[in-house]
């Protein structure tokens, strides 16, 4: 579905991450892994073709992203940014509706048919009940699960979310990281970036963790994820382990903290 073909991103000519070659397939949850300052924020906003490629290219479904208007990126790209609090007194389901301007005119208002589809997409995360409530006076897990119903409702084949369980409680993140599996089986291609690790033992079908420049490895999450590839990306010692729970068997990331 999204290839990246030999990517350098970065700003005015200047690659912060060189030589990135990975996929991003129908059903598929991608984790992307780094430290802060990394270049995570610049590889998203590279995928969304804010920012061209240094170098490489970008294609979907085989067509590269630079040669697409961004009306049309939209249609294939949804964007589920970390949760913050607006300022402007929409309604959840004005902003869930938003997620269909990429499906319409300039000028055009949207329909009743377009918010129908909105009212289906909060339906699916269960959060209806929400519709005529201020944004900004909900609570942070639920701003974020109106995000995702923002990029259902926007009808995109791929997900970009940035941090989604960031400052969220417990119970928060277990309901986004179910919402990421039911995307993945609704046959969503899901990218997420994280600083949880643990996330990507729950939800990552691939991880990409980024070393800086050109170094990176992508791969299965019980292949790549290594103490000594966590040392590397974050200067702390980790003991990873498998454990067993009665929902099955997982792995766990432990940090040493002396």
């Amino acid at each position: 579905m999204m290839q990246l073909n030999h990517v350098s991103c970065g700003y005015h000519g200047c690659a912060v991450l060189k030589n990135l070659s990975f996929s991003v397939s129908k059903g598929e949850v991608v984790c992307i892994l780094g430290a802060n300052g990394i270049g995570k924020t610049t590889l998203y906003r590279t995928l969304m073709n804010i920012l061209p490629p240094v170098a490489g290219c970008i294609t979907i479904n085989g067509q590269d992203t630079r040669s697409m208007p961004r009306s049309v990126l939209a249609r294939h790209i949804a964007y589920v940014p970390q949760s913050h609090r607006s300022v402007h007194p929409y309604t959840v389901l004005d902003v869930v509706t938003m997620g269909r301007t990429a499906h319409l005119a300039l000028f055009q208002s949207p329909s009743k048919a377009e918010e129908a589809l909105a009212w289906d997409a909060m339906q699916q995360l269960k959060i209806q009940h929400l519709a005529r409530r201020n944004f900004s006076e909900i609570s942070g897990g639920e701003r974020q699960l109106v995000y995702i119903a923002r990029a259902l409702a926007q009808n995109a084949d791929i997900l970009l979310m940035d941090e989604p369980t960031a400052n969220l409680d417990l119970g928060r993140q277990a309901m986004i990281h179910q919402q990421i599996r039911a995307l993945r089986r609704m046959g969503k291609a899901v990218v997420y970036s994280t600083h949880a690790p643990d996330d990507a033992f729950i939800c990552g079908d691939t991880v990409v963790s980024l070393l800086g420049g050109s170094r990176y490895c992508a791969g299965k999450p019980e292949d790549i994820l290594t103490e000594a590839l966590f040392y590397e990306m974050y200067g702390v010692d980790v003991d990873i382990r498998s454990v067993a729970t009665r929902f099955g068997s997982a792995h766990v990331c432990l940090p040493f903290v002396g």
